[in-house]
């Protein structure tokens, strides 16, 4: 749920990929067939399409897309990539809004330009405050990558971005974030096979980290439970994230100081449009926080850090009312617990193997998460695997989604 120094990261994550295809650690991973395409569904079958328009488009060669992540056209790390064409489109799309009203959505598709596919990816991004860092804007994400290596990427803005800036982000509200993502996979269907590509049956994995793995899990969890005979979910790659929302809360409001402040400002609000809390923020917020947080949040002018600065402060007795802080009484702030204990995603029991990755030090995030859903999960049955590293949530980052590359690129 923290904003990523970007820059800093997917250059550490290529480093750290250049030296393990040195070491030769990447060598011996099993070839996948590639996926078969279907014959194209006659369009007289598809009735109220999700799929309404593409609405940008790019072909990026690996240099180009290196750019586009700020790698540089002439830095050696691209050539960690495979010398391919990619073609990257933005889609407006059919959705639900959180009172089940139609919104038209969009996000991003990234695909080989050959059209030769090993598999499809549905990409949940990290935490986000500005407009122009959704992926729609950027017309990249570094989950794209993988489409270098033959995979279709889809990649939702979620609501609140792209076609939808003009609304609220439903910020860790499960519902929505699991909504948006399955209605994108069924208008990218649409327009795959409008094109002569038929990826229907396609088994999806999932990747997600920080906020992205809440939505990841948001998206698994209605895809095996209510669309099961539509989808299949393969394998789901999940990093750094508040399965437990509450229990993320619930940590931020033991400390004093808080590692990203502003992720208090975009849970509150956002749970409060998507649940309909009717929240009185002059009770809740201090009355610099109270005044400034719906611009700051809502406009999607300023990034994660650049709300962190507007705030003006880390301290969480400077950002909450100390008087609804440590009251017991029914007040604002139960309103939001209450809120994300609804918005939890460990009482499921997923089909598909999950790999989960946290840091033991993550301060925004806190173990207990990971902690609680590997526990849960193996309880329920299902099958999951949990590796940690010695790091806070921003350094944890580029390890996970080394571990992606390694085991869908390689």
């Amino acid at each position: 749920m923290v904003n990523l120094h970007l820059t800093h990261d997917k250059r550490f994550i290529f480093h750290l990929l250049i030296l393990l295809l040195l070491s030769g650690l990447l060598s011996c991973s099993k070839e996948e067939e590639p996926v078969v395409i279907d014959p194209p569904v006659d369009p007289e079958e598809q009735v109220d399409p999700y799929f309404l328009e593409v609405i940008g488009r790019d072909e990026l060669s690996r240099a180009a897309f290196a750019e586009r992540l700020d790698l540089g056209a002439s830095n050696p790390l691209i050539l960690a990539l495979p010398e391919k064409k990619i073609v990257v489109e933005s889609i407006k799309y059919r959705t639900l809004d959180p009172a089940e009203e139609t919104v038209a959505a969009s996000g991003i598709i990234a695909y080989p330009a050959d059209k030769i596919f090993k598999g499809v990816v549905v990409s949940e991004h990290y935490t986000i405050g500005a407009n122009a860092e959704a992926p729609s804007s950027v017309m990249a994400s570094i989950e794209s990558a993988l489409a270098l290596f033959g995979y279709l990427v889809i990649t939702p803005d979620y609501l609140g971005f792209g076609t939808t800036r003009d609304l609220p982000q439903p910020y860790l509200h499960a519902r929505t974030a699991g909504q948006t993502s399955v209605d994108m996979v069924f208008a990218v269907r649409e327009y795959m096979d409008s094109i002569g590509l038929n990826i229907n049956t396609t088994p999806l994995t999932v990747i997600g980290y920080s906020q992205g793995a809440h939505s990841a899990f948001a998206f698994a969890r209605m895809a095996e439970e209510e669309y099961a005979e539509e989808m299949t979910i393969k394998q789901v790659f999940a990093g750094g994230g508040p399965y437990e929302p509450a229990a993320m809360f619930d940590f931020m409001l033991q400390q004093e100081q808080l590692a990203n402040p502003a992720t208090i400002l975009l849970t509150v609000i956002g749970l409060d449009y998507a649940e309909q809390l009717d929240l009185n923020y002059t009770e809740l917020f201090t009355e610099s926080i109270a005044t400034g947080c719906r611009s700051w949040c809502i406009n999607k002018d300023y990034t994660l850090g650049q709300i962190n600065r507007l705030m003006a402060t880390d301290r969480l007795t400077e950002i909450i009312r100390p008087e609804i802080l440590f009251s017991s009484s029914d007040n604002e702030l139960h309103k939001v617990m209450n809120a994300l204990e609804r918005n939890g995603l460990t009482d499921w029991a997923p089909k598909a193997p999950l790999l989960l990755v946290h840091g033991t030090k993550d301060r925004t995030v806190p173990f207990l998460n990971a902690e609680i859903a590997s526990k849960a999960f193996k309880a329920a049955g299902s099958t999951v695997e949990l590796i940690t590293f010695d790091t806070d949530h921003s350094e944890t980052a580029p390890y996970f989604y080394l571990l992606v590359l390694q085991r869908l690129a390689f």
